[in-house]
């Protein structure tokens, strides 16, 4: 599942409530949900939202993967303020697994496939033997 932008502003406090809501709702009732991706701009901060997302996910049996996108356009203070920010995350929830990625340079995308490997197989063979270097997409 896909909510672009849900972390961001720019959506009235009322729409982010009711898409909120929905996330939930989705969350406990879907019996077969296994993994749960969290896919954050890593040049923001993670709201409060989003780490109630990743309890959730544990309350619910549901292995949540937080994956922090774009790596490559942090500078040195951005990245001291990621590592504390994750050092804080993983003292809330020490089993949350997390990715740092850049498409641009690629970093972090093989982790990325030997977590999605491990949840449905075969996926970095398919995509090493179609000759594709990386990812697109990801970002």
């Amino acid at each position: 599942m896909d909510l672009p932008g849900f972390g961001y502003s720019a959506n009235s406090h009322k729409d982010h409530e009711a898409m909120m809501g929905l996330l939930m709702d989705y969350l406990n009732l879907a019996k077969d949900l296994k993994c749960l991706f969290l896919v954050c701009d890593s040049q923001r901060e993670l709201p409060e939202e989003e780490l109630e997302l990743i309890g959730t996910c544990f309350e619910r049996n549901i292995k949540p993967v937080l994956v922090r996108t774009k790596i490559d356009k942090l500078n040195q203070s951005d990245l001291s303020k990621l590592r504390k920010e994750m050092k804080n995350i993983h003292e809330l929830y020490p089993m949350l697994e997390t990715v740092l990625v850049s498409n641009k340079s690629g970093k972090g995308l093989p982790e990325l496939r030997k977590i999605v490997d491990s949840l449905i197989g075969k996926v970095g063979t398919l995509m090493e033997s179609s000759n594709t270097e990386k990812i697109e997409g990801i970002s």
